[in-house]
């Protein structure tokens, strides 16, 4: 799984406006995706239902975590780092 190939994905759907894609520990399967995103909260589950239409279950994000404020780099990219500590999933 790529997560680059999923936040493309996310960024041309309507209600997200940035996406981070990131693994979470997970006790049964070892670890699973958490998507960071920006936009419109109120499109979640239409959000939701086209990546999974797109990628099928086991690729797609197990959840959306919805961020007000995005961490970047001074180049401008995603801070991924700043978003791992925010990456949660209940265990």
């Amino acid at each position: 799984v790529f997560p680059e190939e999923i936040e493309a994905l996310m960024e041309t759907l309507p209600g997200i406006t940035r996406a981070a894609v990131l693994p979470v520990g997970d006790a049964k399967r070892g670890a699973v995706l958490v998507a960071m995103v920006q936009g419109d909260r109120g499109a979640e589950g239409a959000i939701l239902a086209a990546i999974r239409a797109h990628l099928g279950p086991l690729k797609s994000p197990k959840t959306l975590i919805w961020l007000n404020e995005w961490p970047t780099l001074p180049s401008g990219k995603t801070d991924l780092k700043a978003l791992e500590p925010l990456a949660i999933w209940p265990a």
